[in-house]
């Protein structure tokens, strides 16, 4: 039971954080610019409020299934959830501002992020796995499935080809705070970040695309147990 809990008011969470407009980082001071744009976004306080009160209302429809809830196998459950909260840690992964990055410890704080993005793209394989195995007679939550792992493995590559300059351009960049290259500096990490913004952007869009795809299937499974989660968005 606390399974499905989780996994609805985790989709709450993504439809109240695409309610957010994003923006681009700009300086590395953790500075930005109404015309930035990054491509994923943090929760405001106001938000965040929104999110208790819809997960209260989650929970209080949850809590009609308490007494049915021996008809839904905790297994497909637990494998569907794994794989849904993998894509948000992912989308909250990319939401990381570069500009965040800071302190003595600049350099090894870059590459314990790499290792975290990584770590995370590679896990939704075996996430998805999980889930082809448990629910492979749900062709349409699988094909949904397919296709947000096909994205993920293009922003994965992307990630890959550009955060090794980036990496480079932000510590190059902190080195030089008190000397005369700084700006010269600033403007690198600048056009740095925007190259791989611009190249990321569509894999981003792709992946949001198919994952929206997948809310409406999971909406549908789940109505099958009585739990009718009607959100105007999954109408799209």
């Amino acid at each position: 039971m606390d399974e499905i809990i989780y996994f609805f008011g985790g989709i709450a969470f993504y439809f109240l954080l695409d309610l957010l407009k994003a923006y681009y980082k700009k300086k590395i001071e953790n500075e930005a610019t109404t015309e930035d744009l990054p491509l994923m976004t943090k929760v405001s306080e106001d938000v965040k409020q929104e999110f208790r009160k819809e997960l209260s209302d989650i929970n209080a429809q949850l809590s009609i299934l308490t007494n049915q809830s021996s008809i839904v196998d905790e297994k497909s459950i637990q494998v569907l959830n794994s794989f849904f909260e993998r894509c948000l840690e992912i989308k909250d992964l990319h939401s990381q501002s570069f500009g965040g990055f800071a302190g003595k410890d600049l350099a090894q704080n870059l590459v314990d992020y790499q290792i975290e993005v990584e770590k995370a793209h590679r896990k939704l394989y075996s996430d998805y796995h999980n889930l082809v195995l448990f629910h492979i007679k749900n062709k349409e939550i699988v094909e949904n499935a397919n296709d947000i792992v096909a994205s993920n493995h293009l922003i994965k590559s992307t990630f890959k080809k550009h955060f090794g300059r980036i990496k480079m351009s932000i510590i190059k960049e902190a080195e030089s705070i008190n000397s005369s290259k700084y700006k010269e500096a600033v403007d690198k990490t600048d056009k740095t970040t925007k190259d791989y913004y611009d190249d990321q952007r569509p894999n981003f869009d792709l992946f949001n695309k198919n994952f929206n795809s997948l809310l409406k299937s999971l909406s549908k499974y789940f109505s099958e147990y009585g739990l009718n989660y009607d959100y105007e968005e999954l109408k799209k």
